[in-house]
């Protein structure tokens, strides 16, 4: 009875998957298998999937299961099927040659035949992954040209479809079906004939996108016909034009609310207590913090400029910034910076108290609209009202409600801060490695009063302010905004 053999087949594109390559691979491992007096057991596929890792790729994995369970030889067209990253073609290969299986390529012959084949098998894993990332180098390169001369290179934006200029450039050119949608949503919110939510609902119902990609889409420079700026470089002009005139998108963007309405706001993450803290040194964000997976499963922590992708690993950032504490808690003179910053502490303390008045305002006139609108309801139904005297009277009844109500979220909001403030500066001068393990509001408060503005360059390196010493010295960029508002 001939040996079994397992079938593997992959490509990496979807134009590969509708072409022949899936299907020539195949003839020619069946052909390889009749030569060799294999019978082919199963037949595996994996299809548009990159060999850049093993992970998500079912037919990799189920093949190299049946090979392991059976004994069955592995045949491939190339060995490049397998992987195109060293680390995991050696561990594919360990993996069935523990089991006391064959790995059989139709042009490159067998991975372990003889010593000299496993070692020509090593070689072609490396010039496989430097291929493989030499031609992303290439596209890398090649992507940064086109954004240079105002082309796109991503997938096309809602109300945008591919296209390219006689030149070859890839541009972006108005969907016809969602283009009308837009535009209109666009021209009501800038006359103010509509509200940012109403404007919203218009692109949703025009073009069926969420609700989130609604409102990021109302900020997008890109509809404006701007390249936003980004890993391919800063903000420019396209070489194809928006869906709205510049004018428009302008006056929109004056009616926008702050508070992007409708999306959902993260709260600090105690595991990222730097985030907020360090900022871009190409564009002046603010880093934030995130977790990613890596290929073999591991948990990498980061901090990222969600605009120019400057990052820098989560370790460390916090290991320079724990040094650079230590530099100042182990200085003589750090009781005194610490002093000098608490007194700023009691200025703004005895400053909030004389906001004491402005505050209980605030609460009175809360108690006062709310008793107008209740008692302007009456008279409408009642027919004292007409409808327009009204919304007038309601519409300036309203912005005082939040008027006042935003002094006193404001006064909520920074009272309990101040003796967390306090708390992480002392902790700072006994212990400045635990700085890290407080709460991620007062780490920043601290930090920013100590440090100021903490740098994060290209070269993912901490960058301190100037005039910042590790002397423990006040920072004269620490203003009353860190701490009151």
């Amino acid at each position: 009875m001939n040996p079994a053999a397992v079938i593997y087949v992959r490509v990496s594109s979807e134009e590969q998957v509708r072409g022949t390559s899936l299907a020539t691979q195949e003839r020619d491992c069946r052909a390889a298998c009749a030569r060799l007096g294999f019978s082919v057991a199963s037949v595996y596929r994996d299809e548009g999937k990159s060999a850049k890792s093993t992970v998500g790729r079912d037919g990799l994995a189920a093949a190299v299961a049946e090979c392991q369970r059976t004994g069955a030889a592995l045949v491939v067209y190339k060995f490049d099927r397998l992987a195109r990253n060293t680390a995991d073609a050696l561990s594919v290969r360990d993996a069935l040659l523990a089991r006391g299986c064959r790995i059989v390529s139709c042009t490159e012959g067998e991975a372990a035949a003889s010593p000299l084949a496993k070692a020509m098998f090593g070689m072609a894993s490396i010039f496989a992954e430097l291929d493989n990332a030499q031609r992303a180098e290439r596209s890398r390169r090649g992507m940064a040209e086109r954004a240079e001369a105002g082309g796109w290179c991503f997938r096309a934006p809602v109300g945008f479809v591919l296209a390219r200029t006689p030149a070859g450039v890839p541009v972006l050119a108005p969907d016809e079906r969602a283009a009308p949608a837009i535009r209109a949503a666009f021209a009501a919110l800038a006359d103010g004939s509509a509200r940012e939510l109403d404007a919203a609902r218009r692109i949703m119902a025009g073009t069926g996108c969420t609700r989130k990609t609604a409102y990021a889409m109302l900020r997008a420079p890109i509809y404006k016909g701007v390249l936003p700026a980004g890993k391919l470089g800063p903000e420019r002009a396209a070489a194809f034009p928006g869906l709205v005139d510049a004018a428009t998108w302008d006056a929109a963007q004056a009616n926008l609310s702050t508070a992007q309405v409708g999306i959902r706001r993260m709260k600090a993450n105690p595991a990222t207590p730097l985030a907020g803290v360090l900022f871009c040194a190409e564009c002046g964000h603010a880093l934030v913090g995130g977790f990613s997976r890596g290929r073999h499963g591991g948990r990498h922590g980061y901090y990222r400029c969600p605009r120019c992708g400057v990052s820098i690993r989560l370790d460390k950032a916090e290991a320079d910034v724990r040094a650079a504490l230590r530099a100042v808690a182990d200085r003589r003179d750090c009781l005194a910076g610490i002093q000098s910053n608490l007194a700023a502490l009691e200025e703004i303390e005895a400053r909030t108290k004389t906001r004491n008045a402005e505050i209980a305002a605030a609460r009175r006139e809360v108690t006062k609209q709310e008793g107008r609108l209740a008692r302007a309801r009456e008279a409408f139904v009642a027919g004292s009202f007409t409808l327009a005297e009204f919304d007038a009277f309601r519409t300036e009844a309203e912005a005082r409600l939040r008027e006042a109500r935003a002094t006193i979220a404001t006064a909520d909001k920074w009272a309990g801060r101040r003796e967390e403030f306090v708390n992480a500066l002392l902790e700072i001068a006994a212990d400045p490695d635990r700085i890290l393990a407080l709460p991620p509001v007062a780490v920043k408060d601290a930090l920013r009063a100590l440090c100021g503005r903490v740098l994060v360059t290209r070269d993912k390196a901490l960058r301190f302010p100037s005039d910042w010493h590790p002397h423990g010295e006040s920072n004269p960029d620490y203003q009353d905004e860190n701490l009151a508002s």
